[in-house]
């Protein structure tokens, strides 16, 4: 749970303004990542207020060097978290059949273990302007049917160690299903080391 309690803490960045900001005050590669993404950001920047939350990928661009997490498969930095996101996004939304950023706001269900592939994920679903429905692993598969089925999720997101358990529900349910493999949340680097030592 130490990953998802990060992700809780740190998933969150407050902005201390005591006005609502102009276009001029808003940062060149925040300017960048918004027209990136959908047009809700645009309207989102023009009504924000102080304590008001933005999402932490748009703020990952300026730490891209800085470590973000460290886990069974090694250290990732922002920069690899935002660009394996990118990545997973642009698959979200083909899967979906709609541009990257607007997907209009389609529930995506997810299934990843206590590692960066979790938040690499929920950052690829946020990008691809869906929402976010986690399932735990704890769950028996007519728990997890459940869910997939009651919060209408056009999709499942799942890695390979849960995938045997997804495949079934999701032919039930006639939903696409996205397998990530292991070079999809592990920097290249890190894929060799792991490969090399045989995990």
């Amino acid at each position: 749970m130490v990953l998802l309690r990060y992700v809780t803490h740190f998933g969150r960045v407050v902005l201390k303004q005591t006005s609502v900001p102009t276009k001029c005050q808003i940062r060149p590669h925040f300017r960048y990542l918004i027209q990136q993404h959908s047009h809700r950001y645009c309207s989102f920047y023009s009504k924000v207020k102080i304590n008001r939350v933005i999402p932490v990928y748009l703020q990952a661009e300026s730490f891209t060097n800085r470590t973000a997490l460290f886990d069974q498969n090694g250290q990732h930095t922002y920069g690899d978290l935002l660009a394996l996101s990118n990545n997973l996004a642009s698959t979200i939304s083909e899967t979906l059949g709609a541009k990257q950023g607007d997907s209009g706001g389609k529930r995506v269900a997810f299934l990843c273990p206590n590692d960066s592939s979790y938040i690499i994920t929920q950052w690829a679903v946020w990008m691809g302007g869906s929402v976010c429905v986690p399932l735990s692993k704890s769950h028996p598969p007519a728990e997890l049917k459940y869910f997939i089925q009651d919060s209408d999720s056009k999709l499942i997101v799942t890695t390979e160690e849960f995938a045997e358990r997804l495949h079934p529900i999701a032919k039930q349910l006639d939903k696409p299903i996205v397998v990530l493999k292991k070079s999809d949340f592990i920097n290249s680097e890190d894929v060799a080391l792991l490969s090399d030592s045989g995990l």
